[in-house]
């Protein structure tokens, strides 16, 4: 699931260090959790499938991740999570 070129440490500015810190651990926990408790559903891959709920759903929270991930590496500060679209 991980592409772990992406996992490892980079030589980057200390501030951008401590967000891919941050993003790396929580990749790791999700990725985890989605293993330990949905692997059933992640293997059904209902997101994939075009007009279904699931779908959406997937995409949604992707728009919000990754809205998250660049205020995060920004370093905007504001610590509260993305509202919704």
């Amino acid at each position: 699931m991980t592409d772990d070129r992406f996992m490892r440490e980079s030589t980057k500015p200390p501030e951008l260090g401590i967000a891919l810190d941050k993003l790396r651990e929580r990749a790791r926990d999700v990725e985890a959790w989605l293993r330990r408790d949905h692997a059933t559903e992640i293997q059904h891959a209902r997101h994939l499938d075009e007009g279904t709920r699931e779908r959406v759903y997937w995409h949604h929270g992707y728009a919000i991740a990754l809205r998250d991930a660049l205020r995060l590496i920004v370093g905007s500060d504001d610590d509260q999570p993305t509202k919704p679209c």
